[in-house]
C-alpha cells in the first residue's frame, strides 16, 4: 500500500509458534504465499514477497533472526531460526532465486546430502502445515485475535476473559469454541488438531532419516521434532477435553467415558513431554498450561488450559 519506499519485516523465530523449540519453516510461505491464503483466509492482492519483489517501492527485508514475545520457550540450539534466517536473507540478496534454490543452498552449507535432502525438505514443508493446524486452522474461520490463545510458552483454556487490568490470552479460545459450536464446527476443529498430530508423527519419522555434518544439529532436529509431536498431542487432547466439557456445560450432562479416556491421555502426554526435557539437555524449555498475562515476572496466573482441564476432572470425579 502507498507509494513510499518499504522494507518488509519478517520473523524467523515466531513468538506465537514455538520460537524454534520445534520445526517451523515459514519462508516458503513468506516468499511464495501461505497455505491459508488459498483456503480459509483468502487474500486479495499481494500474498507473498514474490508478488511485490518487482515493485519500485520494495526496498528489502528486515529479518528478526531471534527475538519476539516476553518469555519462553527458550532454546539451546538456533537451528530452526538459522534455517529461516538463512533462506530469507539469501533470497532477499538475490530475488531471482526461487525459495527452493535457496533452501538447497542451506542444505549444501549444512552438509545435508543424499536421501537426507528429500527427507529434510519434506519435514520442513510439513512443519508449516502441522503448525497451522495445531495452532489455528487451515479450513475453518479463525479470527486473528483467537491465535492469541497460544503465545510465548503458554496454553490458554476456555475460561472467560478475567477481570484484570492487563493484557491476557484467556478468553479468546472460549470465543472460538462458542463460534464453532454455534456453527456446528466444533468437532471439525478438534479433528483438525488430531490431523496435526498425525503430521507431527510423520515429522518425527522423517527426522530419524536426516544426517547432518553437525551432529548437535542432527540430534536437535530429532529432539525438537519429538517436542513438537508431544506438544501437539497435549493440545489435541486438551481441546478434546475442553470441547466435551463445553458441550457438557451446555446440556448439564457429560460424556464421562470420553472424558476419562482423554484426560488419561492428556496426563500421559504431559508426563512424556516432561520426560523428554529431563532426558535431553538440548531440548527447549517447555510450554505451560496457563494463559499468558502481561504481568512480570511470571507472565501468567492460575487460569489457562490447566484450570479448564481441572474443572472437568473435578466434575468427572464427582460423577464417579
Amino acid at each position: 500500500m502507498g507509494n513510499h519506499p518499504q522494507i518488509i519485516e519478517v520473523q524467523c523465530q515466531r513468538e506465537y509458534e514455538g520460537k524454534g523449540a520445534y520445526p517451523n519453516y515459514v519462508m516458503e510461505g513468506v516468499i511464495n504465499g501461505f497455505e491459508e491464503f488459498n483456503t480459509n483466509t483468502p487474500q486479495s492482492g499481494n500474498k507473498s514477497l514474490n508478488d511485490i519483489k518487482h515493485k519500485p517501492t520494495f526496498k528489502g527485508v528486515w529479518s528478526w533472526s531471534r527475538g519476539g514475545g516476553w518469555v519462553g520457550p527458550y532454546i539451546t540450539n538456533e537451528f530452526w531460526c538459522k534455517l529461516n534466517a538463512y533462506v530469507i536473507g539469501t533470497w532477499a540478496a538475490n530475488t531471482t532465486l526461487t525459495e527452493e534454490e535457496v533452501f538447497n543452498k542451506f542444505m549444501d552449507v549444512n552438509g545435508i546430502k543424499g536421501s537426507s535432502r528429500k527427507a529434510f525438505r519434506q519435514l520442513c514443508l510439513l512443519s508449516a502445515k502441522a503448525v497451522l493446524r495445531g495452532h489455528t486452522s487451515a479450513t475453518l474461520p479463525f479470527q486473528v485475535d483467537w491465535a492469541f490463545w497460544m503465545r510465548d510458552e503458554f496454553l490458554s483454556g476456555i475460561g472467560s476473559k478475567p477481570s484484570v487490568k492487563t493484557n491476557t490470552s484467556e478468553g479468546w479460545l472460549k470465543n472460538a469454541f462458542t463460534y464453532y459450536d454455534a456453527n456446528g464446527q466444533l468437532q471439525q476443529a478438534i479433528d483438525e488438531k488430531y490431523e496435526a498430530v498425525e503430521q507431527w508423527k510423520t515429522i518425527v519419522s522423517l527426522s530419524s532419516r536426516i544426517k547432518l555434518t553437525n551432529k548437535n544439529d542432527e540430534n536437535y532436529i530429532r529432539i525438537s521434532s519429538q517436542y513438537g509431536l508431544l506438544l501437539h498431542q497435549i493440545i489435541a487432547e486438551g481441546w478434546k477435553i475442553m470441547a466435551l466439557g463445553f458441550e457438557g456445560d451446555k446440556h448439564k450432562k457429560y460424556d464421562t467415558l470420553q472424558l476419562t479416556k482423554a484426560i488419561k491421555l492428556y496426563d500421559n502426554y504431559w508426563q512424556a513431554y516432561n520426560q523428554l526435557k529431563a532426558n535431553n539437555p538440548s531440548c527447549a524449555t517447555l510450554y505451560k498450561p496457563y494463559a499468558f498475562m502481561y504481568e512480570s515476572p511470571l507472565y501468567h496466573r492460575d487460569f489457562g488450559m490447566k484450570a479448564s482441564i481441572d474443572k472437568y476432572r473435578l466434575i468427572l470425579n464427582q460423577q464417579q
